[in-house]
Order: C-alpha cells, then sequence, then structure tokens
C-alpha cells in the first residue's frame, strides 16, 4: 500500500546503470505476489523487455527452460524452491541461456550444490538474495558473485535498500549491540498503510518509529 511501489519502482529503476541493466524479465510470478511488481512494473518503466510467461510453462521447469534459451531473457525473480528445481533440470537438459541477473526471496535461500552448479555453468551471472514481508516489500538485498563455491551456504539477507530503514531491537525498543539477538523492524518508504479491515492487528504490527518522529516502523515478529 502507499508509495511502495513508487518508492520501489524509482529506487530499481535508478540503482542499476542501464550499460549495465539486464534488458529482458521474466514474469512468472501471480498478480497477488508483490514480486510482481519487479518484474512488470519496474521492467517496463525501465523501457525493457518483459517476456510473459503461461501457467502450463510455469509449472514444468522443461518448457520453462526452452522458453528462457529462446526469448533470451536476462533476468528473472525466482524463490529458493524454484531455484532449486530450475537447477535441477538444467542438469539434466543443457539449455543456452542468456540470464545475467536471478534474484530470489519469498523463503530463506540455502545454497544446494546443484545451485551452485548452475552458477558456476553461467559465467558472469550475479544472485540477488532478496528479503521483505509484504508489508514492507523489498527490504533488503545482498549481491553474490564470484566463486559459487565460496559462497556461504546460508547468505545473508544484506542491507536495506535506499529509503528503507532497519533496526534490530530488544523488547524495549532500544538498539541492541553488534553480536546481541533482537526483534527486527523495517521503516521506511515501503511501508504498507496497514490491514484493511483489521484495525487492531494494524496497530499491533505498525507502531512508531522512535528514532523517527512521526514515521512509523514494523515489527516483523
Amino acid at each position: 500500500g502507499g508509495r511502495s511501489p513508487t518508492s520501489y519502482a524509482s529506487t530499481a529503476t535508478a540503482s542499476v546503470p542501464t550499460r549495465w541493466a539486464p534488458r529482458s524479465c521474466a514474469q512468472l510470478a501471480s498478480h497477488g505476489f508483490d514480486v510482481w511488481l519487479q518484474e512488470a512494473f519496474v521492467t517496463l518503466l525501465r523501457g525493457d523487455r518483459l517476456v510473459l510467461v503461461d501457467e502450463e510453462t510455469r509449472r514444468d521447469a522443461e518448457r520453462l527452460l526452452e522458453l528462457l534459451a529462446a526469448e533470451r531473457v536476462e533476468r528473472m525473480y525466482l524463490s529458493p524452491a524454484q531455484l532449486d528445481q530450475l537447477a535441477i533440470s538444467l542438469t539434466e537438459r543443457p539449455a543456452d541461456l542468456a540470464l545475467r541477473h536471478i534474484s530470489v526471496g519469498g523463503e530463506p535461500l540455502r545454497l544446494s550444490a546443484e545451485t551452485r552448479a548452475l552458477f558456476a555453468s553461467l559465467e558472469g551471472v550475479v544472485l540477488e538474495n532478496q528479503y521483505g514481508p509484504s508489508e514492507t516489500h523489498h527490504g533488503s538485498s545482498s549481491i553474490l558473485s564470484g566463486d559459487p563455491q565460496e559462497w556461504p551456504a546460508a547468505p545473508s539477507i544484506g542491507r536495506p535498500i535506499p529509503g528503507t530503514r532497519m533496526y534490530l531491537l530488544d523488547r524495549h525498543l532500544n538498539l541492541v549491540p553488534p553480536g546481541v539477538p533482537g526483534e527486527l523492524y523495517i521503516a521506511g518508504d515501503a511501508l504498507a498503510r496497514g490491514y484493511i479491515g483489521k484495525p487492531a492487528l494494524t496497530a499491533e504490527r505498525f507502531i512508531a518509529d522512535p528514532f523517527q518522529p512521526g514515521r512509523r516502523m514494523y515489527r516483523t515478529g
């Protein structure tokens, strides 16, 4: 809700130099999933090419590989489970892919041997691990490049993207020192307004930001 789509689009279109940015993106997510904003909205705002994927192809890894190769898709967004399936399918059926940037999100990323092999076979491809609940959309990211064998098994969620703030706080809403466990709170331009028809839950999870008077933050739990 609120400024999230336009805020994220502004960040995404400004953060990647045009000379480097992949120019085609596969549209895999359903309209009800917030990553659709990245696939469709941001791609079209940048003047890039959006490759539509039908439901049958989306569910069939072999057909998806054929489409990615035929359409020379350079950028795509996947869940870690989808990435693993794509990697396994590619070992069974090699394809000439043009991928340059793969983003994952929606669940914790754990790198499998097949996924490492996939990126080892695609020279120069970047893996971006994104984090952000639906209440804040895309809040942080980390970029993995270089030798996939040297990537950590459980990559970090990275640092906040521009326009987003993240705090690790104790139960009194004080910042915790490095290495001390705390609860993650997210604030910034992409924060949702709340839950429709659920004022009590909205008040519980969207609270005043003690570090930015007049602003709110989301309690991730």
